[in-house]
């Protein structure tokens, strides 16, 4: 087997060979894919989540809300960083523990929250008590194009909202409003995403406000 291999030319020098990608250079989309092909990486997640028309603080969030590597309460006591005698009930309802899912899905306050949502987008359905499960589910909705980047917006866009106002209530003391949480959701997804929407000519008040007239005029379900 040595003596069939290849003649080494002296006078080229040594490189490394990306024997993954077909040009021999390591790519980063090219890594992507060897990872997710190796270690399996649920895609309908990671596309979900990996949304460039979002802003990139956003999008990290949603991976650590994924992987469940957010400060909750929960998770600082379990890495010793607050007290086995501190309270690490949820801020909003105060009557369970701030787990990820619970903050951001489970939560009473929470749940009313994502209802709203829905009832915006005109869809009725139990939310997932997990993250991950809310992910898949979201990623298998079937949706117009122009409609899938407003639709894959929404779960990425209430999880940081919600946490937001979280960080709020615990550091400043505030008081949560689910109105005007509900309202500012919806902005911020209309102020993200209609600049990258160039067939939607809609003003930012109908994309708000007016989100079901808007879709059925684009040919959306009613």
């Amino acid at each position: 087997m040595l003596l069939a291999a290849p003649v080494l030319c002296p006078e080229c020098p040594d490189q490394p060979v990306w024997a993954a990608s077909s040009s021999g250079s390591l790519m980063s989309s090219d890594l992507y894919k060897f990872v997710v092909a190796t270690a399996g990486v649920p895609l309908s997640i990671t596309r979900l989540i990996w949304l460039k028309y979002i802003l990139p603080k956003v999008q990290v969030f949603g991976w650590f809300a994924w992987k469940k590597r957010l400060k909750t309460k929960e998770f600082l006591l379990k890495l010793g960083v607050i007290n086995q005698g501190v309270s690490t009930a949820c801020v909003f309802c105060g009557s369970e523990g701030e787990s990820v899912n619970h903050v951001l899905l489970g939560c009473p306050f929470v749940w009313k929250i994502w209802a709203e949502m829905l009832n915006w987008w005109d869809v009725q359905a139990v939310i997932p008590g997990f993250v991950e499960s809310l992910l898949l589910w979201w990623a298998g909705g079937k949706w117009r194009k122009i409609e899938k980047k407003i639709w894959r917006a929404i779960p990425l866009v209430v999880m940081w909202s919600i946490w937001k106002c979280r960080n709020e209530c615990l550091f400043r003391a505030t008081i949560p409003n689910l109105e005007d949480l509900c309202d500012l959701i919806k902005h911020r997804i209309a102020f993200w995403v209609k600049p990258h929407l160039s067939d939607l000519h809609y003003s930012m008040h109908d994309f708000v406000f007016n989100l079901r007239q808007v879709r059925k005029c684009l040919g959306g379900p009613w």
